[in-house]
């Protein structure tokens, strides 16, 4: 039987929230991102605490030995210091990093639609084609800090499609709500999804009651 983690809590004024990833133990700011949404800020643990950049590397190339990538492939910006260590502990030799624009514009560049939570912005995510040439024919694993409706991780996906990459595994350092267990749900009955942490979820009003009701009905389905 499968088992979802997901992490939904009622907003009552919490400023600030602790997660733990391994045995690594750390407080973030809970920050808005939606009228009655809110999520644990990781900004400080991504660009800016050693220590933890450093363990959680070695936890994810652990848990990524199994899957015998060949690239890590990941976007820009909040997951390159982790991602940059995880490969250099897999042994690889580079990795694959999508960008939100790119200037100056290449010859060639392989463009995606994508959502972003924290900014709620629309925009793009694209590769140009030394990138793709970097994937061609790999086998890859997809890589962020946070997963949280997956828009991101599926547009790398997508990427790795257009690069004749064979993705092995989608992997993460966090996982938010109910959400990337249906999006991902063939890759985690296939145990491919990787991740280290459930990160709380805050909300309030009709969008606590619709996460709660996600959360029931994935747990309903990996439950049968």
């Amino acid at each position: 039987m499968l088992n979802p983690e997901i992490d939904i809590r009622r907003y009552e004024g919490q400023k600030r929230a602790s997660f733990k990833v391994g045995n690594l133990q750390r407080e973030g700011r809970v920050d808005q991102v939606e009228q009655e949404l809110w999520i644990v800020g990781n900004d400080p643990e991504c660009f800016n605490d050693v220590e933890f950049i450093k363990k959680v590397s070695e936890m994810m190339a652990d848990a990524l030995w199994l899957y015998e990538t060949d690239c890590l492939f990941a976007p820009a910006t909040r997951a390159i210091m982790t991602v940059y260590k995880t490969a250099e502990l897999l042994g690889h030799s580079q990795i694959a990093i999508a960008r939100k624009n790119i200037s100056p514009t290449p010859p060639e560049v392989l463009r995606v639609p994508m959502t972003s939570i924290t900014s709620g912005r629309e925009g793009e995510l694209m590769i140009d084609g030394e990138t793709r040439d970097i994937m061609k024919g790999k086998r890859v694993a997809l890589f962020d800090d946070v997963i949280s409706r997956g828009d991101t991780m599926k547009g790398l996906m997508e990427l790795a499609r257009m690069s004749e990459a064979k993705v092995v595994a989608v992997s993460t350092v966090g996982i938010e709500g109910a959400t990337p267990y249906s999006v991902f749900e063939q890759e985690f009955r296939r145990d491919e999804l990787v991740y280290l942490a459930v990160l709380p979820l805050f909300a309030q009003g009709q969008t606590y009651d619709n996460l709660m009701k996600e959360k029931r009905l994935v747990e309903e389905i990996f439950n049968h």
